[in-house]
């Protein structure tokens, strides 16, 4: 015998599921929230690429450190390390390294996550 499984569940609509979502979905300017709630997001490469990454994401949340190879004392200067130097004057509240796994090893708790 086939039937449907939940017979007296409702079916919400599209646009009961879009209003449901709306606020929560809304940047957290939008919703009042303070820089103290913002996550703590760490940024591993700041190439052309990682550069435009952390751009969308800055006003949203609080960029506590920035990570490059490129830093490295001898390292060969090219189009990442440059736009990496511009990256850092942008975000001076950020610690600047160029390990990852001494950033994750020195600010560890204070770190909601990492993207790189």
């Amino acid at each position: 015998m086939r039937g449907k499984p939940f017979p007296s569940t409702p079916l919400l609509s599209r646009r009961q599921v879009l209003a449901g979502t709306g606020l929560m979905l809304a940047p957290s300017f939008l919703r009042g929230q303070s820089p103290s709630e913002k996550l703590q997001i760490a940024f591993i490469g700041i190439g052309t690429y990682g550069a435009r990454c952390l751009c969308e994401l800055a006003p949203t949340q609080q960029v506590v450190a920035v990570c490059d190879v490129d830093w490295r004392e001898g390292s060969e200067m090219n189009t990442n390390s440059v736009v990496a130097s511009e990256v850092i004057r942008d975000y001076p509240q950020a610690r600047r390294f160029d390990d990852w796994r001494e950033m994750l090893d020195t600010l560890g708790p204070q770190v909601d996550g990492a993207r790189g």
